[in-house]
């Protein structure tokens, strides 16, 4: 496989000469840097982070929720719910003159 090497767009450029260094003055990590590099490019390129309708198809092989209901589950699969931890009843406060 050949990579090829494409030169930094505009916002590249302005993210690692300008916000990448002030981001790591702050201390940010490098998780947070990334996450934000990611989304300022796509907010330059224009992206606004909706999915087409066009791209959306539905889904093809689902269940009705009647034939869901009347499944039996074997008990070997059933996971008992966990119970909650009972918190200790608070002491009264004394009131507050």
């Amino acid at each position: 496989m050949v990579l090829i090497e494409r030169p930094p767009c505009a916002a590249q450029v302005v993210f690692e000469g300008e916000i990448r260094p002030l981001m790591q003055s702050e201390g940010l990590s490098e998780a947070a840097i990334k996450a934000f590099q990611q989304n300022y490019e796509a907010l330059v390129r224009g992206d606004d982070g909706m999915i087409a309708e066009r791209a959306i198809t539905p889904a093809a092989d689902l269940p009705s929720l009647a034939d869901i209901a009347q499944t039996k589950i074997p008990e070997d699969k059933v996971r008992a719910r966990p119970r909650r931890a009972r918190l200790p009843e608070r002491a009264a406060q004394p009131a507050m003159a």
